[in-house]
């Protein structure tokens, strides 16, 4: 997926953009620890969750499938020169 940049001296939208950026990466981190631990059990959203042996393969690629999908964040934040006021 091509990336598309965003270049504006708006702080508000700056912030948005990290945060949102912030967010995705969080979320792919998440992922790969889920990947990593699935035979162990988990909460989430206070249910207990504890995958059978024969569900474990198709969760990781089910994670892993959507990580491909949701490789990189689309956008990517420049500041803008001069003044934007």
């Amino acid at each position: 997926m091509e990336k598309i940049t965003i270049t504006t001296n708006d702080k508000e939208l700056q912030d948005i953009v990290a945060g949102a950026i912030q967010w995705h990466e969080d979320l792919m981190r998440n992922f790969k620890i889920l990947i990593e631990h699935a035979d162990k059990e988990f909460v989430l959203n206070d249910l207990e969750i504890k995958l059978k042996p024969e569900e474990i393969k198709p969760f990781r690629l089910a994670l892993k499938i959507m990580m491909a999908l949701a490789d990189s964040f689309p956008l990517n934040i420049a500041k803008g020169e001069g003044d934007d006021e």
